[in-house]
Formats: structure tokens, C-alpha cells, sequence
């Protein structure tokens, strides 16, 4: 690692520690987003709708804690779409 004048260096749990903050903060952020869809004065869904966002947030909630579990890093860029039978 380079270091310019001034840099302290960071540790690997440091750095982890750094990013795990952030990036949980913006997946709360996100949650607490989504939940404003429920908003019914916006707002018109079937109730079908609920259980794709749940499982296609459940899926990828898991999937981030068994590689945390498990120290894996690998990527999931698998985004989320409606299924064919409920598209609007």
C-alpha cells in the first residue's frame, strides 16, 4: 500500500468496520424507502406484489449473511424483476 504524507494506515477490520456502517446504513435507508410505498395515498398495489419484494429481499439478506458467515466474497448482481405472471 502507498501512503502519501499524512495517510494513517487502516487496518483490514478498520476498514471493514469503516464500510460496514455505511453500507448498512444505506440498506436501512433503502428499507425505510421502500416501506414508503405503502403509502395509499400514492400509492395502488395487489397484495400479490408483497410476498416477490419480501422473498427477493429475504433472498439477498441471506445470501450476504451466509458469505459474511462463511467469509466468502463473491458477487450476486442478480437484480430484482417482477414475475412473469404478475408484471403489470
Amino acid at each position: 500500500m502507498i501512503m502519501t504524507k499524512g495517510e494513517i494506515m487502516e487496518s483490514k477490520e478498520e476498514k471493514f468496520k469503516r464500510l460496514a456502517v455505511s453500507r448498512v446504513n444505506k440498506t436501512l435507508k433503502q428499507i425505510r424507502l421502500l416501506g414508503n410505498l405503502s403509502n395509499q395515498s400514492l400509492y395502488e398495489y395487489p397484495d400479490r406484489y408483497i410476498p416477490q419484494i419480501e422473498q427477493a429481499i429475504l433472498n439477498e439478506l441471506n445470501e450476504a449473511i451466509y458469505k459474511l458467515e462463511n467469509r466468502i466474497g463473491q458477487k450476486s448482481d442478480e437484480p430484482f424483476d417482477w414475475e412473469k405472471d404478475n408484471e403489470i
